[in-house]
């Protein structure tokens, strides 16, 4: 079901809806979609359409999110297969570029009860 702009902010701003939405937000994981294609899947079924998931087209409701001023992000590293950096909450993270949309966290700022 397409959800309209004025329903999807009362679904977010917890209003009155009728029923919530039940949708896939990412699609599917790195490489699935050829795994899908070489068992004959449809565009419809690797594009999800065809599985009737709920959408809205894009929606503009600006607002803050996050923390707010935080240090800025330290690349520590960064080549062809992955990045590494500092982020602002003092975590070291790792993204694998080729299969990966979020980073693994390498450490943390608070490890024991000294920190």
């Amino acid at each position: 079901m397409k959800f309209d702009r004025e329903y999807y902010v009362e679904l977010m701003t917890f209003g009155r809806v009728d029923r919530p939405m039940f949708c896939e937000l990412f699609g599917p994981l790195v490489g699935l979609d050829a795994e899908w294609r070489a068992q004959g899947a449809s565009d419809d079924e690797i594009g999800l359409e065809a599985f009737d998931w709920d959408w809205t087209p894009f929606c503009h409701c600006p607002a803050p999110t996050g923390a707010v001023g935080l240090p800025e992000s330290v690349v520590l590293e960064d080549n062809a297969e992955f990045a590494v950096r500092r982020d602002g909450l003092g975590r070291t993270t790792k993204l694998i570029k080729r299969s990966a949309t979020i980073a693994l966290p390498l450490d943390w700022p608070v490890r024991d009860m000294d920190d």
